[in-house]
């Protein structure tokens, strides 16, 4: 038995192969586009079942990498805080030591008790520094300011 090959059929087949041509060439160019072999789980079920967890992972890593730039940036916030109140923290060393000295007068006292003032003022000011909205020295209370002066 044979069968018989009609010009229709000829048509039919090079139309067909053009056609499946066009699509995977508009395949090609949307891999291109958007750099991802896999666009739609109907691409590729198999690599899509992989791609998921993966996507969740990333998630969680972008997440984590936020958490320690977040951690960092308090940390250095915290550490020039600290910093600054242990420079504040020498200065009153010293006032003390120079206060305590017998030939000091009276005027002169004065002058170092309005720059002890001074001190704590800017003291407490470290010590209710913010870090956006949030007090660095608070605990977990955002309301109020966690020091003031009574």
């Amino acid at each position: 038995m044979s069968i018989r090959i009609t010009q229709g059929m000829l048509y039919a087949q090079a139309l067909g192969d053009v056609q499946r041509g066009l699509f995977r060439y508009s395949q090609l160019q949307q891999e291109v586009a958007t750099g991802r072999r896999v666009n739609r789980p109907s691409d590729d079920p198999a690599a899509a079942l992989r791609i998921l967890p993966l996507r969740n992972e990333i998630r969680d890593l972008q997440q984590l990498s936020d958490n320690v730039s977040l951690a960092r940036e308090t940390l250095n916030t915290s550490s020039v805080s600290l910093e600054d109140a242990s420079a504040v923290m020498q200065r009153v060393r010293e006032l003390t030591t120079q206060a305590s000295n017998g030939t000091m007068s009276d005027s002169d006292r004065q002058s170092i008790g309005a720059e002890m003032e001074q001190l704590l003022n800017q003291m407490l000011g470290i010590a209710n520094s913010r870090r956006g909205n949030r007090f660095l020295f608070g605990g977990t209370q955002n309301g109020d300011a966690p020091f003031e002066l009574v």
